[in-house]
């Protein structure tokens, strides 16, 4: 039978979780024990209960707001703590939020606002931070004192009202640092959507210049593997575009549509796209995420694929972010055409 009530709900995170494990798993699954005594041993102290644990996440609710936040602060004090005691290494962040509203049990599991609310509220905390909602605020700054810095009124996904979000200010997480992250992170959007712009209209542009390089042959060498480089925020790298098209004649196509990528996205201001040339002296083997990031220090990896289906010719496009190993962006664009010499004819009358 479902039971609802009104609970002070947490959601956490560990930082990276993802990249994390792609660079050593087994490494970051003993961290995660580590933080997984660390949060038991916080939870009991001031009385919560652990619902469930999602992969790095962890889901908990407290009978009052003032409990969760005092949670909360030992959660990241104790992690501040243990990543001054370690090598770089085998450091990790966390980011906390937490929301005061309706949740309702059902068997093991909690539902409801409250859950969905804190589930967004976290992505928005620094790592190392705590992001809360205003009810939480008011229902807590009576029995402890709270510095925080508002984050006005974000829009967070599949909640209607608006909510303001605030991050708790502490020693390590200061105002300055949370206003430089929330900088940052508008710099990021912002490219990425200068990428999405660039690419909205690519697909006409890949036809021509399939029609233009289709009977032109083309090589490929391998140079040396680049050593590791820095991560740069306004890099970018296109990788040739698999031919999947069953034909080994268009193997060169690929190519040619990385050039063309290649040249419209360095029109964009302040964003550098690396040559073809730099992409290919990786071997094909670090042609990757993990190996463009590594290799080339690019922010974004452009990849696509080129495909025939039916009388029409189909490129499917995709922007990962390499450093969070997520994709920003995945398109398809699809021109028909009876055969190669018409590819060229339509293209043109589509750009008129």
């Amino acid at each position: 039978m479902d039971n609802t009530r009104s609970a002070a709900v947490m959601f956490t995170d560990i930082f990276g979780y993802t990249r994390m494990m792609g660079e050593d798993e087994n490494q970051t699954l003993a961290l995660l024990e580590i933080h997984k005594k660390s949060i038991n041993a916080a939870v009991n102290k001031h009385n919560g209960s652990i619902i469930k644990m999602i992969g790095d996440a962890f889901l908990i609710l407290f009978d009052d707001s003032a409990s969760a936040v005092a949670c909360a602060l030992q959660i990241q004090n104790d992690q501040a703590q243990y990543n001054q005691q370690v090598e770089q290494s085998k450091r990790f962040q966390i980011r906390i939020g937490i929301h005061y509203g309706t949740v309702t049990h059902r068997e093991d599991d909690v539902f409801g606002t409250g859950v969905n609310v804190a589930s967004r509220l976290e992505p928005h905390a620094v790592p190392g931070g705590i992001c809360i909602s205003e009810p939480v605020f008011q229902l807590s700054k009576d029995k402890q004192e709270l510095q925080t810095y508002s984050l006005g009124h974000p829009k967070l996904k599949n909640v209607a009202e608006p909510l303001e979000v605030l991050h708790i200010i502490t020693e390590s997480i200061t105002r300055d640092i949370i206003k430089t992250e929330l900088h940052q992170r508008k710099e990021s959007q912002r490219r990425q959507q200068r990428i999405v712009t660039s690419l909205a209209g690519l697909a006409v542009l890949a036809l021509v210049v399939v029609a233009v390089i289709l009977y032109r042959p083309a090589t490929v060498g391998l140079a040396p593997e680049l050593p590791e480089v820095p991560l740069i925020e306004n890099r970018v790298a296109v990788l040739p575009l698999r031919n999947e098209t069953g034909d080994t004649t268009k193997a060169y196509l690929a190519e040619g549509v990385a050039d063309q990528l290649i040249f419209q996205l360095s029109q964009i201001q302040d964003l550098y796209v690396y040559p073809i040339s730099d992409v290919l002296s990786l071997s094909e083997r670090h042609r990757n995420v993990n190996g463009i990031k590594r290799g080339l220090g690019a922010k974004y990896m452009v990849s696509g694929t080129l495909l025939e289906r039916a009388d029409s010719m189909v490129v499917l496009l995709e922007i990962v972010d390499t450093e969070r190993a997520i994709r920003v962006l995945a398109q398809e664009y699809t021109s028909p055409y009876s055969n190669a010499a018409d590819i060229h004819t339509s293209a043109s009358r589509d750009i008129i």
